[in-house]
C-alpha cells in the first residue's frame, strides 16, 4: 500500500473538498480501470508537528505493482488526469492542482506491506 503523509497548514475542510473534487474521481477511475484496487483517506490526530493529519493511501494488486515502473500504467494514469482535468498538458494540470499546496505539506510517501499471519498449528507455506 503507498501512503501520502501530509500535514494540512490552514484550510483542513478545504482540503478535504479538494480530495473530494480532485483525488477521489481520478483514483475511482483508476480503481475501475484495474490500475489500483482500492484508496483511501485516512485522518491522524498527530501526536507532534512533525506527524501528517491526513494519509492518502493506494492499495495496489502487490508490492511490485507499487514500486515499479510500467509505462501502460503510467499512460492510463495520464489518460486519467488528462480527462480530469480536460487537458493532456502536465504543466496546466499542476497548475490547476496548485491550491491544494496552500492547504498542506508533504512529508513524503511511504509504502506498506500487509502481513496475514497463521494462527498458530496451521502448517506454513514456503514464504
Amino acid at each position: 500500500m503507498g501512503v501520502q503523509l501530509l500535514p494540512h497548514k490552514a484550510g483542513f475542510d478545504e482540503y478535504l473538498e479538494y480530495l473530494r473534487q480532485n483525488f477521489l474521481p481520478q483514483n475511482q477511475e483508476a480503481k475501475k480501470t484495474g490500475l489500483i484496487l482500492d484508496q483511501k483517506i485516512l485522518l491522524h490526530v498527530p501526536a507532534n508537528p512533525t506527524e501528517p493529519d491526513v494519509l492518502l493511501c493506494t492499495l495496489h494488486r502487490n508490492f511490485a505493482k507499487a514500486l515499479d515502473y510500467n509505462a501502460t500504467d503510467d499512460a492510463k494514469g495520464k489518460e486519467i488526469a488528462a480527462r480530469h482535468w480536460k487537458t493532456a498538458d502536465e504543466q496546466k494540470q499542476r497548475d490547476m492542482s496548485a491550491s491544494r499546496l496552500e492547504l498542506r505539506d508533504f512529508l513524503g510517501t511511504g509504502y506498506w506491506r500487509e502481513v496475514n499471519l497463521k494462527p498458530m498449528g496451521t502448517p506454513q507455506s514456503t514464504r
